[in-house]
């Protein structure tokens, strides 16, 4: 934390901070809109889910337990990888639907 700070200063590790959470938010109404169960804690970066098909697992190396896997949005995580990722979740659910 303090390397952050001193090297992108207050305002800069401010907006990475709200950036997250914007994209976590943003992940959450796109999983919703798609009827996909999903929780996001007030001020979170992290979006719990409901398990994908293991094809989706493995191509985004995405930590499972039970029923359930997260994705914690950090400052990679732009809204096109986000985007990239709905569609996998999109084909994967057109899959099972056959």
């Amino acid at each position: 934390m303090w390397y952050a700070l001193k090297t992108r200063g207050r305002v800069g590790f401010t907006t990475e901070a709200e950036t997250c959470i914007l994209n976590a938010q943003y992940l959450y109404q796109q999983l919703q809109l798609r009827q996909y169960t999903c929780v996001l804690n007030a001020f979170s970066n992290t979006v719990v889910f409901a398990k994908p098909s293991k094809r989706a697992i493995t191509k985004w190396h995405l930590a499972v337990l039970d029923d359930w896997a997260h994705i914690v949005v950090m400052q990679n995580i732009t809204k096109q990888k986000l985007d990239a990722f709905l569609e996998e979740l999109d084909f994967s659910f057109s899959l099972q639907a056959v």
